[in-house]
């Protein structure tokens, strides 16, 4: 089996342009997400592997701090300091942030999910800027958005 190492990635939310402050937050945007070349860089991969790759993602994958959206319409409570820094660590929250992350990047999930399909494995390793892929119901999602089964004591990275 090869090994692959990738790190700081930082997928967040992709903010819209404003046109006010146009270059605020630009490096997050569209143009600038490594979801293009991580896929490249698997497609490489597999076309020259000569078995199974085990693919480590080695922290900070998820940028959850990066996130300053805040949900709408929910009845929980969001304070002032997360209105302007964005949603804290509680599970909820990062509940709601990886689901926009998710969202966002759906070219990134999507290869992942056809990697591991493909015979493959991943492995999360949690960094500074991602742990709260620590929290059950977040790697919850990220099972889900990858077609997993439910937690199993035999997925490594994710107990």
């Amino acid at each position: 089996m090869e090994t692959i190492v990738a790190s700081d990635l930082h997928l967040s939310e992709v903010p819209a342009a404003d046109p006010k402050r146009p270059l605020w937050r630009a490096f997050m945007r569209r143009e600038h997400t490594p979801d293009e070349a991580f896929c490249a860089m698997l497609d490489h991969a597999e076309r020259t592997a000569e078995g199974p790759i085990e693919l480590v993602l080695n922290g900070d994958i998820i940028d959850f701090d990066n996130i300053l959206a805040l949900p709408e319409g929910d009845t929980r409570p969001v304070d002032w300091l997360a209105r302007l820094r964005g949603l804290s660590s509680e599970e909820w929250m990062s509940t709601f942030k990886i689901d926009r992350v998710i969202a966002d990047h759906p070219l990134f999930f999507s290869r992942l999910k056809a990697f591991i399909e493909d015979g493959n494995r991943v492995v999360f390793i949690v960094g500074n800027h991602d742990l709260e892929l620590l929290w059950p119901s977040v790697q919850d999602r990220i099972r889900a958005a990858l077609d997993l089964p439910a937690r199993t004591p035999t997925m490594p990275g994710m107990p």
